[in-house]
């Protein structure tokens, strides 16, 4: 039985799992820099760190706690800088990998799939962008648009609706290029097949054919047709000689 020719719903769904943890580590190894600013800042309180003792975990308040304006503002920035990286660099792997070579990002090669374009083409970073960006829609409304994934024909959500992209299997690629190789194979045995046949014959019509042995009966035959078959000249000469040797005969008896 072939694999199916589209990626389902619950392969996709582990594939996301993938990146998303992937993603999430590379986000927290980040994120520790901008913390530690944070901390310089006075974002962490060393006021709660004395009252709940030097054992306790420090906690994290936010600026409205230091009625300072200007701290407020910093941590803002700080953060809006921090959430804005990590959304450029989510963007930047998705559209980078899924139009690159490889045409998936780590999670969807690990579970063997690939996007492609309506026709199984490579998609452009362009195409991998409008992709990317759709799911934002597929998000709303309790991830609807991931879920339709499940039930459209060609396993489509709804970023691959409008991006004009589908999700393809591998599996599926390489047995269909074991059967075109399979089917290329069977058709070359064929026309050599032919092509041989085709020799072997056109061989056959220009060999010169071997004369037949005569049989000692037909030699008998023909020589005694060679005797019979007499031309009529030969006829007429031999019976001018028996007239003529019948005269001198009467001749000489007289």
């Amino acid at each position: 039985m072939p694999p199916k020719k589209y990626g389902g719903f619950w392969k996709r769904f582990l594939a996301y799992l993938i990146d998303e943890i992937l993603i999430g580590t590379v986000s927290i190894i980040l994120m520790i820099p901008f913390f530690l600013f944070l901390g310089m800042l006075g974002f962490i309180s060393p006021e709660l760190f004395d009252e709940y003792g030097e054992h306790s975990l420090t906690s994290f308040t936010f600026a409205d706690t230091y009625q300072e304006e200007a701290l407020a503002a910093s941590i803002f920035i700080v953060m809006f800088i921090m959430f804005l990286i990590l959304f450029v660099l989510n963007w930047l792997y998705h559209a980078i990998m899924e139009s690159s070579n490889k045409q998936a990002t780590l999670g969807k090669m690990a579970i063997s799939l690939k996007v492609t374009d309506m026709e199984g083409n490579r998609i452009t970073f362009a195409r991998a962008t409008g992709r990317f960006f759709a799911k934002i829609l597929s998000g709303l409304i309790f991830n609807i648009g991931y879920i339709i994934a499940g039930f459209t024909e060609k396993k489509q959500a709804l970023h691959d609706m409008i991006a004009g992209t589908l999700v393809m299997n591998k599996e599926y690629e390489t047995w269909e290029k074991v059967q075109n190789d399979l089917r290329a194979y069977e058709e070359e045995k064929r026309r050599e097949m032919e092509k041989t046949k085709a020799s072997e014959a056109n061989h056959e019509a220009y060999m010169p054919k071997e004369e037949s042995a005569v049989e000692p009966e037909d030699a008998v035959r023909a020589e005694a047709d060679e005797e019979i078959d007499d031309t009529p000249e030969d006829s007429q000469s031999k019976n001018e000689n028996d007239a003529g040797e019948a005269d001198d005969q009467k001749k000489d008896n007289i």
